[in-house]
């Protein structure tokens, strides 16, 4: 049986830098991470774990539903690294959006979750900023700051209070050890939980999310609903409080890698100093290359991670692969699909590290398919998509192909909305697509963006690596002493 961790929330993170006679309680570093991971990036769980021990963090926190056998791995790679894990449990839907339906659903999932792994998990997070979904509105849109309980919308409150009241009681159910964290997406959302303490909804940890916009989490916040001293309102409620989301807003997009590191090393001592924060988890372990349509979702990592998968899930049945392996002599970057259940095209999305200004992409492939239908999509600095289709033959080995990054497109959408590359590029989507070989793999030996006839970017598989630690990374390392 695997020995959890016992921290009664005086943990482990020891920081460097802490001002002469600065005593402060210890705090835990966590980093979240999705499954995922796993199946869209050429990475194995054991690999996730590496690079969370890396940088001093001693905490995962992860999605978590009902595909126990991809939970049930990653708790192994997790009990073999050390690496405590603390889940956000998402009951499946009931057939009906009550509060009694959600409860009965909620409460069985949660007793199964907490019995299943006792003896494995420790903390349980009850869901994930459920508060959003039933703010009110101002009457010329927006969401008011949620610092009351007249901010909340309650016949859409009522269906998440039964999910929570379930998860908590099923929780205590399956484990009678476990402790359970509710919270909320953060700012001033105060409302929220004093509806769930009026209503009798039990929870054992506080939790809280933070990003830069929001301000300093010490200091005092003023909104046009008053000013509050958010660490004193959160400790008021009498429970221990732990920081479970926390980044600089939108990650390294645009290139803010300085920016990003220096947020969080600031941030992260400030609350250590305050010794009222029992955790701090930043969001998040890896950049999500297949996140590109979320601007700056895919930007968020402690860890920059170049290539990922995209199965076109708008249309869906398409099932791929990617992964990094030899190939006619030379390492590369293996994209594999299958459309036999449907979808439309699978790609290997490309997220260079920091934005490129380019109007040609040369590409070195190789497959045994011969002809291949492509489909390039660019994603550009306001996030807009444009897209074009061509057709390659690859026969005779690896071979290298130019395309120049201009119109016309095939389509074009999101961001500003013009048809126009508005430079510098953030990412570039690879795939084939359907109307080609129904199963197949291409392989990318090299990828580069040029400007003018000079080279402005590039990825050889010889010479880098998919995965490379951002400048936040190393400073978390030097603050938690990671050996």
């Amino acid at each position: 049986m695997r020995k959890v961790l016992r921290w009664a929330f005086v943990p482990f993170l020891v920081l460097a830098g802490m001002p002469a006679g600065a005593r402060a309680e210890e705090m835990v570093l966590g980093v979240c991470c999705h499954p995922g991971y796993v199946r869209l990036m050429p990475l194995d769980w054991d690999g996730v774990f590496r690079w969370i021990k890396g940088c001093g963090a001693r905490l995962c926190r992860v999605d978590w539903g009902v595909d126990w056998a991809v939970q049930d791995a990653l708790l192994a790679a997790a009990d073999k690294a050390g690496v405590e894990v603390l889940p956000v449990l998402f009951p499946p839907s009931p057939a009906e959006d009550t509060e009694q339906a959600w409860y009965e659903t909620s409460r069985r999932y949660g007793k199964e979750c907490a019995r299943r792994y006792r003896g494995h998990l420790q903390f349980f997070e009850l869901s994930n900023e459920r508060e959003c979904h039933c703010m009110t509105k101002w009457p010329g849109g927006g969401d008011r700051d949620g610092a009351t309980m007249g901010d909340y919308d309650q016949a859409k409150y009522a269906p998440i209070r039964g999910m929570l009241r379930g998860l908590a009681e099923g929780v205590r159910e399956g484990n009678h050890e476990a402790l359970r964290l509710i919270g909320t997406a953060g700012w001033l959302h105060f409302g929220f939980i004093d509806l769930l303490v009026r209503d009798g909804v039990p929870f054992d940890v506080l939790v809280w999310h933070w990003y830069s916009e929001m301000g300093d989490m010490t200091g005092s916040i003023k909104s046009y609903s008053g000013t509050y001293t958010v660490l004193d309102k959160l400790t008021g409620y009498g429970k221990p409080v732990w920081v479970t989301e926390g980044n600089l807003r939108n990650g390294c997009l645009g290139g803010n890698e300085q920016v990003q590191a220096e947020y969080l090393a600031r941030t992260i001592k400030s609350l250590a100093a305050t010794g009222k924060i029992g955790a701090y988890v930043v969001y998040e372990l890896f950049d999500e290359p297949y996140l590109l349509s979320a601007g700056g979702e895919a930007f968020y990592g402690l860890v920059h991670c170049e290539w990922g998968l995209s199965e076109g899930r708008e249309f869906p049945g398409a099932r791929g692969t990617i992964g990094v392996r030899e190939v006619e002599g030379r390492r590369a970057l293996v994209l594999e699909w299958d459309f036999a259940d449907g979808g439309r095209y699978v790609s290997a999305n490309w997220l260079p590290r920091t934005p490129v200004a380019a109007d040609e992409l040369r590409l070195t492939l190789c497959s045994a398919v011969g002809h291949l239908p492509l489909l390039l999509r660019f994603v550009d600095a306001t996030g807009e998509h444009l897209q074009a289709q061509v057709e390659v033959d690859l026969t005779g080995g690896w071979q290298e192909l130019s395309f120049p990054i201009r119109r016309p497109w095939g389509n074009t959408w999101a961001g500003n909305k013009d048809g126009v590359i508005d430079q510098p590029l953030r990412g570039v989507w690879i795939g084939v697509r359907k109307n080609g070989v129904a199963q197949g793999e291409v392989a990318l030996s090299r990828a580069s963006l040029w400007r003018e006839g000079v080279r402005a970017y590039d990825w050889d598989a010889a010479l880098n690596e998919v995965f490379v630690p951002r400048q936040a990374w190393g400073r978390l390392k030097e603050l938690t002493k990671s050996p």
